[in-house]
Parts: C-alpha cells; sequence; structure tokens
C-alpha cells in the first residue's frame, strides 16, 4: 500500500456520472509515475491493510443504508397520513399500514445487527491493546472468540442493511404512488442511493461467501445459542421459543449441507442460508432487547412472526437436494 501526494503524473480522467449519491463525487485515477511512499510491510497492502480498512467501512456502509431507509420510512409514514383516499388517510388501509409495519420493522432488525457487529469490533480492539500491554493466555482465547463473531457479523450487517435498504426505499415509493415516481418528492432519490449500499465495499454476494464460511463451520450457531439460551420473562417464553425454532432450522440446513458434501450446490444454497442466518440473528436480538425493555416486545413479535414463514422456506429449499439449476443451467439461463 502506497500513499502519493498530488501531482502532475497523477490526472483525474474523468468524473463519473453515477445513478445515485450524486452528493459525493467519484472519479477515475490514472497514475503515470507517480511518486509514492510504502506503507507498512510489502504483500501486506492488500491481504491486510486494504482488507481491514474495508472491514470497517462495511460497517459503515451498513449504517448509511440504515440511515437511507429510515428517511424513506419517515417520509412514507408522512405521506401515508397526509394522503386522503375514499374519504380516510391511506395510513389506515392494511395494504398500506402493512407495509409500513414491514419497514420499520426490518429497520430496527438492521440497526441492531450493526450495532451488535460495531460492538464486537470496539471489543475486538480493545482486547487487541489489553493484549499488547499484558499478554495472556485466557485474554488471547477471548480475543479469538470475539474476532470471529465480528468477522461472521460484519458481512451480516453490510448484506442485510443494504439490501433491506433497497426494499424500503421501494416500498416508499410505492406508498407515495405515482408521485414517488417525481423528483418533487425525495423518496426516488433515496431510492437510486440505497442501490450502491449492495455493491460497493463488497458487494452483497461477497458478503454472502464471508458470512456462510461462519455459518457452516458452527461458529454463529454459537453465537446465537447465547442469545437466545437464557431465561426470559414469561410473557416472552413462546418468542423464545419461535426463537429456538429459527435456530434449530438452521442448524439442519448446515448438517444437510455438510452431509450432503456437494459444493457447487452449497455455493447456489449459500445466499439463502445468509438470509435465513440474518432473520435468525435479527429475531434473537429483538428478543433481547424485549427482555431489557418491555416496550420492544411488539416489534419483536413482529419480526419473528414475520422472518419464520421465510425461515421455514428457505430451509425446505436447502434441504431439498434439487439441483434443477445446476444440471439444467444452460437452458434456464
Amino acid at each position: 500500500m502506497y500513499v502519493c501526494e498530488k501531482c502532475p503524473e497523477l490526472i483525474v480522467r474523468r468524473i463519473e456520472h453515477k445513478l445515485g449519491i450524486h452528493g459525493s463525487p467519484t472519479c477515475e485515477l490514472q497514475f503515470n509515475g507517480v511518486p509514492a511512499t510504502l506503507v507498512g510491510q510489502r504483500r501486506m497492502g492488500l491481504i491486510r491493510y486494504v482488507m481491514a480498512l474495508m472491514n470497517g467501512a462495511r460497517v459503515a456502509v451498513a449504517g448509511q443504508a440504515i440511515g437511507i431507509a429510515q428517511a424513506a420510512y419517515e417520509e412514507a409514514r408522512k405521506y401515508a397520513r397526509s394522503r386522503v383516499q375514499f374519504k380516510r388517510p391511506i395510513i389506515e388501509m392494511p395494504q398500506v399500514y402493512d407495509l409500513l409495519a414491514r419497514m420499520k420493522s426490518q429497520i430496527q432488525v438492521a440497526r441492531a445487527i450493526t450495532y451488535e457487529a460495531s460492538r464486537l469490533v470496539d471489543v475486538r480492539r480493545m482486547l487487541e491493546h489489553q493484549l499488547d500491554k499484558t499478554p495472556d493466555t485466557a485474554l488471547r482465547a477471548r480475543l479469538k472468540e470475539v474476532s470471529t463473531y465480528a468477522g461472521l457479523l460484519t458481512p451480516l450487517a453490510k448484506a442485510y442493511s443494504s439490501e433491506m435498504a433497497v426494499q424500503v426505499t421501494y416500498d416508499a415509493i410505492q406508498i407515495h404512488g405515482g408521485t414517488g415516481y417525481m423528483q418533487e418528492f425525495p423518496v426516488e432519490r433515496l431510492s437510486r442511493d440505497a442501490r450502491i449500499t449492495t455493491i460497493y465495499e463488497g458487494t452483497t454476494q461477497l458478503q454472502v461467501v464471508g458470512a456462510s464460511v461462519g455459518i457452516t463451520s458452527g461458529a454463529f450457531a454459537n453465537y446465537i445459542a447465547q442469545l437466545g439460551e437464557r431465561q426470559f420473562r414469561p410473557e416472552l417464553m413462546k418468542l423464545s421459543s419461535l426463537a429456538r425454532e429459527t435456530r434449530e432450522r438452521l442448524a439442519n440446513c448446515v448438517t444437510f449441507l455438510k452431509n450432503f458434501n456437494d459444493r457447487t450446490y452449497s455455493e447456489l444454497t449459500a445466499r439463502r442460508l445468509v438470509d435465513m442466518a440474518c432473520d435468525a440473528l435479527g429475531c434473537h436480538l429483538l428478543l433481547v432487547q424485549a427482555e431489557a425493555d418491555p416496550a420492544r416486545a411488539t416489534p419483536a413479535e413482529k419480526f419473528i412472526r414475520d422472518a419464520l414463514p421465510r425461515i421455514r422456506m428457505q430451509a425446505d429449499y436447502i434441504t431439498s437436494g434439487d439441483k434443477l439449476l445446476i444440471e439444467k443451467r444452460e437452458e434456464l439461463v
């Protein structure tokens, strides 16, 4: 990795014209024998320094996606309250308040996952500093465990939050109807801005590759077990039971894939497995929040009841062993 200063040999070839994020200029740089200074060790630029930078940026992009989605949700809710159709605000119509409730629920889960990933990253840094001062075997073991979880939740936070933002901004336009398609309302811009979050600092597909390793290794199962296998208030026991079902179905899928022992099939179903993991993690994090704050019990119940049918569907697909797409891909693509 190198650092270089502005000079005649460093040329800005052009400013890119993008779909969204117009407030942030993007350009192509051309380096023509630019003087540069080495940063750090040779051969470590990509595998250590840039990857460390990207991991931090992925949490930041998750936060960016959440902010975009939150703004779109607030615009949609405001419009639904003011827009009158058939002599009543459209927010009173089941199809509209169903959309708004799902949007809010998904934002809450994205925020919970991203906060938890950020917390683990901070704990990892703290343990690293402690180890530098006081080498200790127990501390080193704790650092290894936290690093595993931080490395797992970072791609989950980025993947879930960015895909959520695309869906939430899309739904916000839908609630606005035709006016949402016009530039006079901010939701069309928010929809364009959300799209990049699934792409830069590693596409969703790349996050799936990173996260699926931790899921199939058993690290993810250990993590959510720590969240779910605790004593909850009596009124949360039903939700706790449903959260346990998400753990069991995910574990069954991991066992099936290991026994099936087909790398191509595992790669094909990896996105579904990661989607299951995000839903399961969301269920557990909201359940823990509901234990700490009774006011969060209803949002937790809403998300868990929405997530379970998705988890069951994905589990049925993964454990089906259906290889039609693999075997007939030339005909289907």
